[in-house]
């Protein structure tokens, strides 16, 4: 893979370009995945509610 290489100095226009472009992909990537965006979030809270019972005890400790 190769290294993108962007600017780090921009105008204030090319920063808003910028942030305008980021904006419209965020928007279709979410428009074209939204659903199974939201299926991953689901399945990760699912298994990590899952990890959490495997990992309570329910013994008492005597003093």
């Amino acid at each position: 893979m190769k290294p993108l290489k962007i600017r780090t100095h921009w105008t204030r226009q090319e920063a808003q370009c910028i942030y305008q472009l980021l904006d419209d992909l965020k928007s279709a990537v979410w428009e074209s995945y939204g659903t199974d965006i939201m299926a991953m979030f689901d399945d990760i809270k699912n298994d990590q509610e899952h990890d959490d019972q495997k990992t309570e005890f329910d013994d008492e400790i005597e003093f």
